[in-house]
């Protein structure tokens, strides 16, 4: 059994996980090979079926009148025997003019033109279809087939639906026989600082004041050398850098360690007016090797800590009608803000001293 953590160290450090990004080309509508997304390909390939289905439609539509068009036309033909007006005549145009000077009376009641085409279909009916014609019958056809034109216009005029409705009824009639066989499945991209190995030691000299993996001096962690170092110095500045080799922090560097955004510091400065603030906040966004500013400029840094459970003791100089000189603050009760904004006000008295206390 492979040791826990090899599969994802060979995700990030080989080729057994590739991204690929695939270049879908078509032949166009102009015979012209073109690069398109599979967003362009679907709605380009669901136009076409809109457009194929409703052809048929029409078609169908079509074939619908011709037959409603034949069955009224046979209908005036035998229920006002206009048959008999043939019976008397030899020449077939005669014939021809006959049934449609009997139909002319009858044409309001057309939607069309009456052909010779029409008549010369009249004029095949046999003459046992004739004495066997069943008008009840004949209505019920004809009362489907409005039915069914209707049906034709009503889809006509929702062809999104109609399209929904049509590949539903692929899926349920054919989509048991073709199972989908491909499957998909989400992965976690695998970072090379989360699965390196962390071999590296990352020390803290206090006395020359350098920070690093080459650096003797107190453990700070372990590290690999993918990991991000944040750097918190005693005047109020911090960066992260790539896993630092031997790098200057100062004497009372206040923090070292790897980043980590859910962390919460607590920093207590005085402006150049004496007043003192605390400010909480969390590092977000940084550029590597960057230097930012945790205090406003010309303030002065009295106290920091990464334990917001504690509470701040602030010691005043005395002065005329000073009577309390020492108050304590809990760092809980203050809000949490950006790194970018400014700090609380905690005191407009002249400080003496300041201590942070854990509880």
């Amino acid at each position: 059994m492979l040791a826990d953590g090899v599969i994802d160290t060979l995700y990030a450090f080989t080729d057994s996980e590739t991204a690929i990004t695939p270049n879908l080309v078509v032949i166009n509508s102009e015979n012209v090979p073109e690069v398109l997304s599979v967003t362009a390909v679907v709605k380009s390939n669901t136009d076409r079926l809109v457009n194929l289905l409703r052809a048929e439609l029409e078609i169908e539509r079509g074939h619908h009148y011709d037959r409603l068009h034949a069955r009224t036309l046979e209908q005036i033909f035998i229920e006002n025997r206009l048959y008999k007006v043939i019976e008397n005549k030899k020449k077939a145009d005669d014939i021809v003019r006959a049934v449609h000077k009997g139909l002319t009376p009858f044409v309001v009641d057309l939607d069309r033109e009456i052909t010779d085409d029409a008549v010369d279909t009249l004029l095949k009916i046999p003459i046992r279809r004739i004495s066997l014609y069943d008008i009840n019958r004949v209505k019920k056809e004809m009362r489907e087939i409005r039915q069914r034109l209707n049906a034709i216009e009503k889809s006509l005029g929702d062809m999104t639906k109609e399209t929904i409705g049509f590949l539903k009824g692929l899926l349920n009639k054919y989509g048991d026989n073709y199972p989908r066989l491909t499957e998909t499945e989400s992965f976690d991209r695998t970072e090379k600082r989360e699965v390196a190995k962390r071999d590296l030691q990352l020390r803290f000299d206090k006395k020359t004041g350098y920070v690093g993996h080459k650096v003797s001096g107190t453990l700070i962690n372990n590290i690999s050398p993918y990991d991000r170092v944040l750097i918190i110095r005693s005047d109020g500045t911090y960066t992260v850098s790539d896993a630092p080799e031997k790098l200057f922090a100062g004497r009372n560097m206040l923090h070292c360690g790897l980043v980590d955004t859910e962390q919460v510091f607590n920093l207590v400065y005085t402006d150049p007016f004496q007043y003192t603030f605390i400010k909480r906040f969390a590092i977000g966004a940084y550029i590597l090797n960057k230097p930012y500013q945790l205090a406003p400029e010309h303030c002065h840094v009295e106290g920091f800590t990464a334990d917001s459970d504690a509470q701040i003791h602030l010691s005043y100089l005395p002065k005329p009608r000073l009577h309390k000189l020492e108050e304590s603050f809990v760092i809980a009760d203050y809000p949490i803000r950006n790194v970018k904004a400014s700090g609380i006000r905690l005191s407009t008295k002249e400080l003496a001293s300041c201590t942070v206390n854990t509880i």
